[in-house]
C-alpha cells in the first residue's frame, strides 16, 4: 500500500519559530530525498520539496514499513538488530529565491545504518559530477572535495 501526504509550507509562520531552519529550506528548490534498499534498489520512501509544497511518500504492508516494487516486502531489522537504507539527495540552490538562477548540486548518495541500541551511522557512498565545475572550482578544489566525501565522510549519532 502506498501512502502519501502533501502540504504547503507556511514559511512566514515557520520563520517566527524556526528562523534559521526556514531560511535554509528556502535556499533549496527542488529538494528531493529518496530512500532505497541497498540490495535491491526498491524504494522505501521519498520526500520532495518543490515551490514550498512538501510531499512525503512511503509504503506499508501488513502494518509495517515496506519497500515498494515487485517484492513489496516489509523493511525489517536484520539478525544483528540493524537496518540499512541508501538515501539519495538531489537539490538545487536558489540564491535570493530566484528560480531562474537555480544552481543544481551534484547527486549525493548516503548509506544510513541504524541499530536498535540507538546508533546511526551515515557514510557518503557517491558524489556526482557538479553541473558547473568551473564556477565551483573558483571557490574550492571540486575533485578533492568529492574524493573526501566518498573516501572518508562519516557521521555517527548515539
Amino acid at each position: 500500500t502506498e501512502l502519501s501526504c502533501s502540504t504547503l509550507l507556511d514559511l512566514a509562520r515557520g520563520a517566527e519559530r524556526y528562523p534559521r531552519t526556514t531560511e535554509l529550506i528556502t535556499l533549496f528548490d527542488p529538494l528531493l530525498i529518496h530512500g532505497r534498499c541497498p540490495k535491491t534498489g526498491e524504494l522505501l520512501f521519498d520526500v520532495a520539496l518543490r515551490e514550498r509544497r512538501l510531499v512525503v511518500r512511503w509504503f506499508m504492508t501488513e502494518g509495517q514499513l515496506a519497500y515498494g516494487g515487485p517484492s513489496a516486502g516489509p523493511a525489517v531489522w536484520n539478525e544483528e538488530g540493524g537496518f540499512t537504507v541508501d538515501v539519495a539527495i538531489e537539490c538545487s540552490l536558489v540564491p535570493l529565491g530566484l528560480s531562474m538562477a537555480a544552481i543544481p548540486f551534484p547527486l549525493m548518495r548516503w548509506r544510513c545504518s541504524l541499530n536498535r541500541a540507538g546508533r546511526t551511522t551515515i557514510d557518503c557512498i557517491e558524489s556526482g559530477e557538479p553541473a558547473f565545475p568551473t564556477v565551483a572550482g573558483a571557490v574550492f578544489n571540486v575533485a578533492q572535495f568529492r574524493k573526501l566525501l566518498v573516501d572518508g565522510f562519516r557521521v555517527q549519532f548515539e
